[in-house]
């Protein structure tokens, strides 16, 4: 791998332009553009196009930045890796986790982890669900927490349950005294929803398309976690998963919707690697986590 085509398409990516990326990185355009052109030739990818003298990203380009920071980063912990080892950490573990199961099951079950393992070096990660699966399949990562159906071939996966969707409102809202929510009953809402392109959005797009009721949100991010925040804010309301909204406690209200839509969860591990002894106490501990947050919500897991 060209590391040196990967830092310079990074740094144009950050900066902006060819001309800056090659001010910071003291080099003239014309050697950081022959980098890229390596680069390109190397990975079989168009990573920009020139308009008016200027690069712009692909979407081929796009697409392949996250990787290259990921890459870039892991070789610039190479350091901090042997630092470990000298200091007397002898085993590590790297976990990548989706943003919304993050608070709810990864962070309580990793700090329990940690507690009883006081010789193990930690990494956690937080990602959208489709570098969750990619860099998983990589083996980039030991373990990831993400939600299904996970689709990469080089992946094993291992369901722990699945929990409702929710209609989060504020505490003065007209709904939040209810137990149940019908979709219908959102129609005319000020909606802050989450973009079809994540899995998310797609499963609450798809719950509004059976009830035959419009969505059309006014306000789109693309994290749940975030909806929620923009909720509590007195933005609107949103339709997420119920372990999204338990960060806010009673800042918001969650209310079950009436839906056929269940929102699945699980482990998810590189395809054909053995699993280390770290990984699966890990596993263990986020398993136990996971049942008792589905009891919560009066669910049971796997």
């Amino acid at each position: 791998m060209n590391i040196l085509g990967l830092k310079a398409f990074s740094r144009i990516m950050a900066a902006g332009t060819l001309t800056a990326a090659a001010k910071s990185m003291n080099i003239s355009p014309s050697a950081l553009s022959r980098q890229i052109a390596v680069l390109e030739a190397e990975l079989g990818l168009q990573l920009f196009r020139r308009e008016k003298q200027r690069l712009v990203a692909t979407e081929e380009g796009e697409d392949f930045y996250n990787d290259a920071r990921r890459l870039l980063a892991s070789i610039e912990q190479v350091p901090e890796i042997v630092k470990q080892i000298k200091s007397g950490y002898r085993k590590r573990l790297s976990i990548i986790v989706m943003p919304r199961l993050a608070p709810a099951i990864a962070v309580p079950a990793i700090t329990e982890y940690m507690k009883n393992e006081p010789d193990v070096h930690v990494m956690i990660d937080i990602q959208q669900r489709r570098m969750v699966e990619r860099w998983i399949a990589n083996s980039m990562f030991d373990l990831g927490l993400g939600p299904f159906p996970a689709y990469h071939r080089d992946v094993e996966v291992e369901l722990l349950g699945s929990v409702p969707p929710v209609v989060v409102v504020g505490p003065e809202h007209r709904l939040a005294g209810r137990k149940l929510v019908h979709v219908e009953e959102l129609a005319g809402e000020e909606i802050v929803g989450i973009p079809n392109s994540l899995l998310i959005g797609s499963q609450v797009a798809e719950i509004f398309e059976d009830a035959g009721v419009p969505l059309r949100p006014r306000l789109q991010v693309a994290q749940s976690a975030a909806c929620c925040n923009f909720v509590a804010s007195g933005a609107g309301v949103t339709v997420t998963d119920a372990m999204s909204p338990l960060f806010l406690g009673d800042r918001v209200v969650s209310i079950p919707l009436e839906t056929r839509i269940k929102l699945d969860f699980g482990l998810i591990f590189p395809k054909g690697v053995k699993r280390r002894e770290e990984v699966q106490t890990l596993a263990a501990v986020i398993r136990r986590h996971a049942r008792s947050r589905l009891a919560q919500f009066g669910l049971s897991g796997t």
